[in-house]
């Protein structure tokens, strides 16, 4: 087969994403012919059965709270609002009352796919804390499954805008890298070798150049692109 374990899995398995793949790994909820499989990374490379446990929500602290969201549309299966700056879209480590999930929480009140997770309900793709954007957010599980199919295989178009402080100035192009989330920085993703972590495709064009006396700054338009179409 000659396919990594995690991303084999979460390409059979509808709703899960390749990251909470590796956190069932990592739990020993993956066994391959009856031995648990604590590498992520593993090549299957022969036939054999696989057997997923796909473990039960704990109990859920998290409350409703009542949060300024900018809701742009919003129907009985789904709503999109802009996400601001500063934010932090799901609960974590030290942060379970202030993030976007509490105001979901207060605003749909049960109205939430439970496909994500207690601590994901209805979340189903994020962006950093700092970045602001649009964001999609599933009311129930038909919905959230649906979206996730076409976020895996790339069908909704998603674009960035960006500043980058003294670039080098080019014009367009496309950066093709994998990446994974850092070992010494668990908040952010580094680009790593080619075997590990996502494959990702970004295209870039400047739109527009700033230059001041010591600084030069430019801003960039930046669209995710299938890596499949540019192999």
């Amino acid at each position: 087969m000659g396919k990594r374990i995690d991303k084999f899995l979460s390409e059979k398995i509808e709703g899960f994403s390749r990251n909470k793949i590796q956190d069932f790994i990592l739990g020993g909820n993956i066994k391959l012919d009856n031995v648990i499989v604590k590498n992520r990374s593993l090549i299957l490379k022969n036939e054999g059965n696989l057997f997923v446990n796909i473990p039960k929500p704990k109990n859920s602290r998290l409350v409703p709270k009542k949060i300024d969201l900018n809701i742009l549309y919003e129907d009985e299966h789904l709503l999109v609002l802009n996400k601001r700056a500063g934010l932090v879209v799901h609960p974590g480590a030290g942060n379970y009352d202030n993030t976007l999930v509490n105001g979901l929480l207060y605003h749909c009140k049960k109205s939430l796919s439970g496909i994500g997770g207690i601590l994901r309900p209805g979340i189903v793709h994020r962006i950093d804390k700092m970045t602001s954007g649009l964001l999609v957010i599933a009311k129930n599980d038909t919905t959230h499954n649906n979206l996730s199919e076409q976020f895996k295989n790339r069908e909704i178009n998603r674009k960035y805008i960006c500043l980058t402080w003294n670039s080098t100035n080019l014009k367009k192009g496309f950066i093709k890298k994998n990446i994974t989330r850092s070992k010494v920085n668990r908040k952010k993703m580094v680009v790593c070798n080619e075997n590990l972590g996502r494959d990702a495709l970004t295209e870039y064009q400047i739109k527009r150049k700033f230059d001041f006396e010591k600084l030069s700054v430019c801003l960039y338009e930046c669209k995710l692109q299938n890596p499949l179409l540019f192999a």
